[in-house]
């Protein structure tokens, strides 16, 4: 439903979940937290269907009233999902992806550890997807320019073992975003 509101961003959520997946994967988390944070991360931007298509499809910078209303998809998806009693422990995850760690985030401005830590990585994975695939106001960057970009804001926006964690899976070769002009699938390397 998101892809079809969204063209512009098909496939997002499902590398945002694999991406997401990786980090976790790198931090030694348990399957079942890892569970719980792929189906975060694949309904992180659920909140997106609430937003009007004159925002979410503008092909240039949104002002500063619509990114506004852009910042309450975080909050939208969290509520939407909240009806839903076997989601509960995933909303967390959906609803703060958007908190920086030094308070300048949104919904809500958490600090720190006050964001859950699959929030935590949902927004590095969320960030990584943005900066390396093609939107209608940004080419892409290359991997690594993104990763140095991710890396030069952890610490303030990001947590820096995920950001390393993101860093090692990308070195370890099993991820790679797709290739400019393409918007299909990430390839992904099994490192089993």
């Amino acid at each position: 439903a998101i892809d079809a509101k969204d063209p512009y961003t098909r496939g997002h959520s499902e590398r945002v979940t694999r991406y997401s997946e990786l980090i976790a994967q790198q931090l030694g988390l348990s399957s079942e937290e890892i569970e719980k944070i792929q189906i975060a991360a694949l309904l992180h931007d659920v909140g997106k269907i609430g937003i009007s298509d004159a925002i979410l499809q503008k092909p240039s910078l949104l002002t500063d009233d619509e990114y506004a209303v852009m910042k309450q998809h975080p909050e939208l998806g969290g509520n939407i999902m909240s009806q839903i009693q076997q989601l509960e422990a995933i909303i967390p995850g959906m609803r703060y992806h958007h908190e920086s760690l030094d308070g300048t985030g949104y919904p809500r401005g958490l600090k720190g550890e006050q964001i859950p830590l699959a929030a935590r990585i949902i927004g590095v994975a969320d960030a990584f997807d943005a900066m390396t695939t093609e939107r209608p106001y940004q080419k892409p960057f290359t991997a690594q320019a993104a990763l140095e970009k991710i890396r030069g804001m952890a610490g303030r926006k990001f947590d820096e073992k995920v950001v390393d964690a993101l860093v090692k899976a990308y070195l370890g070769g099993s991820v790679q975003p797709p290739p400019p002009g393409e918007v299909s699938q990430p390839k992904f390397v099994q490192t089993h």
